[in-house]
């Protein structure tokens, strides 16, 4: 059985899970297990999945550490493709999607769309793509070989880009024996659409020198169709009437076409040394917003129309070059990457603000930004108990933005700011362990981060601020985190482990408003609230505790991991606003390092191979997640933003032969509990409480697969997110389609 069919992930446990495990076993080991003999019982076996999440090669059940893992396998059978497809199935994981913006949230550590930067990071191989500047990329799931989802702080080996877990894509690397290839066509029909779905993916696998070199290039592009439809109300045709604008009325608008490519050029000219280079890019175009307007009704929403558009395009190109010698006793590795995104987007700002005053204006944003990362380490495999890992990392980032707020109509401008930001990050980091003897491990991790960042805004004359304003901010910051791992292995097939982690996000510079605007009785305090005027919002932390335990039970059929976790969030940035003054604009924010919230709860993940041809798999979590410590418009003990409070996900697939055909039948039921969508102030409805239910069916002809399915089935319309009163996302319609796939 192909290894991501019969394995889906694992991770860590808990007292309770460690103890439910137990009870659980002995139910099942009462079962009839086999009596065909040691051969049959092998075919039921889940195979091993290798991880790099340690910055070294490990069975991912021998790897003390919370990590889910999408095998290539799962990929192709489920039909992923972006991160709204699987993080959502993931125990302990929750995303949330607003036309540009993702939000990965990891055990719940997230204060939702007034996050000031992002809480999790995501890699594509050794390139960071998210950092202090920019939030997650949602790279596509093309000739990918897995992801792996990290859970937890992973300051030590992954910095500030990871403070509550990070998700890893490894694409399929080059094969320097064999030219091979996939060519795969998808096409599917969407509910609430008169437009459809279309995708193309090729890859391409040539060996220029036998055992050396090879070249490995990947394509893609995908068209998605839009479901919200525009349509004229009575308060937009006033607005239109009063405002000399006009009305759009289309259907299907919020489509979107990706495309993209990436090419890995791979030489081996020794045993010892290999270097990889990689060049990609993707782009995004959005035909406008899939958010809709609940006033007006499902999945519709009113806009006028914008003399500047409303098209958002997002394109990012990445280098990368990775050399590793091995010395034998330790692989030094030297990661170069460069990352430049630029961004254009039109924001429309009639569904936020529906009246005559601002509600014809737009946003439109220019956004570039140029990321370079440098990490040298070395990694250890000595025959003794010590192994360690070392390392320097080094990042810089420079972000050059306009943003301007006007009325097309009237040609006024409200705001025209120029907003730029450099930073430097200076980092040491590294973990030793010590294997104690057969049973035991002690593992202690450390980074050193030292970061310098410069912040500087350029108000441009505009209605709202008549004479021109510069406001630059220098921020530096010095620190360390640390990391504590002890793990029990009392056989092969079990893994107990205790951790401490610490994780943290840099801090930033922050533009203060005018003192004699604001801070009119002198006390450096923004009036009408307890804010302190401070320049610099520094770093904050968390605190991880879990206890995990991972078990390979009946012959290798059964795999069981859990985990149980709390962690304390510290020195938390929280925005707080001003009601409004005579002086001071009310909605302005500030933003001061006084909050504190925890995060505790459990994950468990099982996987069984129930006969040699089906395989069944179990996901859930519960988390409780809470401010502690907060202020306006936060409230101790409310429930902290877009973090359900479980989640669990029944998958099934049965594998077959058809006339010496291979086919495969899957489905899989996820739920998704009840979330906040922001503090109870903002008087936001609860998202989230539904069940999503995919299905799929494959059969492989020779070179040639095709496979049927359909997602969401049940044409589920629940609201994923709501950003104000009247603006929601809901999920995406059921779609059914079908793929073409050919093999060489």
């Amino acid at each position: 059985m192909e290894r991501g069919r019969n394995n889906k992930r694992t991770l860590l446990a808990t007292l309770i899970a460690f103890f439910a495990t137990g009870a659980v076993t002995q139910g099942v080991m009462a079962q009839d297990v086999n009596n065909e003999g040691q051969t049959a019982k092998k075919q039921n076996q889940i195979d091993e999945i290798i991880v790099t999440a340690g910055k070294r090669e490990s069975n991912l059940q021998d790897t003390a550490m919370s990590i889910s893992v999408v095998s290539r396998d799962d990929i192709e059978n489920r039909g992923l493709v972006s991160m709204e497809d699987y993080l959502t199935t993931i125990p302990g994981v929750s995303y949330i999607i607003s036309n540009t913006v993702n939000f990965v949230v990891i055990r719940g550590i997230t204060t939702g769309v007034n996050e000031s930067q992002s809480t999790a990071g995501v890699y594509l191989g050794e390139i960071p793509m998210s950092n202090a500047a920019i939030g997650q990329f949602d790279i596509r799931l093309v000739d990918t070989e897995r992801v792996e989802v990290l859970k937890g702080p992973q300051g030590t080996l992954y910095g500030s880009n990871a403070l509550a877990g990070l998700v890893r894509n490894i694409p399929v690397a080059p094969n320097t024996n064999e030219v091979e290839g996939k060519l795969t066509f998808n096409a599917s029909a969407q509910d609430e659409s008169d437009d459809y779905n279309n995708s193309i993916e090729a890859v391409l696998n040539l060996p220029l020198v036998d055992d050396q070199l090879a070249l490995r290039i990947a394509t893609y592009k995908f068209d998605n169709a839009g479901y919200v439809d525009a349509i004229s109300t009575p308060n937009v045709e006033g607005v239109a009437a009063a405002t000399g604008s006009t009305v759009i009325v289309e259907d299907d608008v919020g489509g979107s076409t990706v495309t993209g490519g990436r090419a890995t050029l791979l030489w081996t000219p020794t045993d010892n040394f290999e270097t990889s280079v990689v060049f990609g890019t993707q782009k995004t175009d959005l035909d406008g917003s899939s958010q809709e307007m609940s006033s007006v009704g499902l999945r519709k929403a009113s806009y006028l129309n914008m003399a500047h558009g409303r098209n958002d395009v997002i394109e990012t190109d990445y280098t990368s070059l990775v050399m590793q010698y091995d010395f034998g006793s330790a692989m030094l590795t030297s990661a170069s990457s460069l990352m430049r995104s630029d961004k254009t987007l039109s924001y429309n700002l009639f569904p936020y603000v529906p009246n005559a005053f601002l509600g014809q204006g737009q946003t439109d944003i220019v956004d570039a930004m140029d990321v370079f990362s440098q990490e040298i380490r070395l990694t250890s495999s000595l025959n003794g108990p010590i192994q360690f890992i070392a390392g320097l990392f080094y990042e810089d980032v420079d972000q050059d933005q306009t943003q301007i707020s006007s009325d097309p109509i009237s040609a006024a401008v409200f705001v025209d700011a120029d907003i730029l930001l450099d930073y430097e990050q200076k980092a040491f980091f590294g973990e030793i362990s010590y294997k104690i003897d057969d049973l035991w491990e002690l593992t202690l991790g450390g980074r050193y981060f030292d970061y310098d960042r410069g912040d500087r805004n350029v108000f441009n004359p505009s209605v709202w601020f008549p004479a021109a304003v510069e406001t630059p901010v220098d921020t530096s910051e010095k620190d360390q985190i640390f990391k504590a791992n002890l793990s029990f292995t009392p056989n092969d097939n079990s893994l107990i482990y205790f951790q401490w982690s610490e994780g943290f996000r840099l801090g930033k510079g922050q533009h203060l408003p005018a003192a004699s605007q604001c801070d009119v009785n002198g006390d450096n305090r923004l009036d009408g609230t307890d804010a302190v005027l401070a320049s610099s919002i520094q770093s904050d932390s968390i605190e991880n505790f879990e206890l995990g335990a991972k078990l390979v039970l009946l012959d290798d059929r059964l795999v069981l991991n859990s985990t149980v976790f709390r962690i304390n969030w510290d020195n938390l940035p929280v925005a707080i606003v001003t009601p409004g003054t005579d002086t001071c604009a009310a909605g302005t924010t500030v933003f001061n390092n006084l909050g504190e919230a925890y995060s505790e709860g459990i994950e468990v993940e099982a996987s069984y191979a129930l006969t040699p041809n089906l395989v069944a798999s179990f996901t859930t979590s519960y988390i409780d997640s809470a401010w502690t410590k907060a202020a306006l418009p936060a409230v101790k003990g409310e429930q902290l933003s877009f973090s359900p409070n479980s989640t669990a996900v029944l998958a099934m697939q049965y594998n077959f032969e058809l006339n010496a055909y291979s086919g495969f039948m899957r489905t899989d039921i996820s739920y998704i509990g009840e979330y906040e969508n922001s503090t109870q102030s903002a008087l936001l409805p609860v998202s989230g409480d539904y069940i999503n239910i995919n299905l799929r069916a494959g059969i492989s002809l020779d070179q040639w697969s095709l496979a049927l399915y359909a997602t969401n089935l049940s044409n589920e319309d629940s609201t994923i997110a709501s950003l104000s009163g009247d603006v929601n996302i809901r999920v995406t319609p059921r779609k059914v389609g079908l793929e073409l796939a050919y093999s060489f």
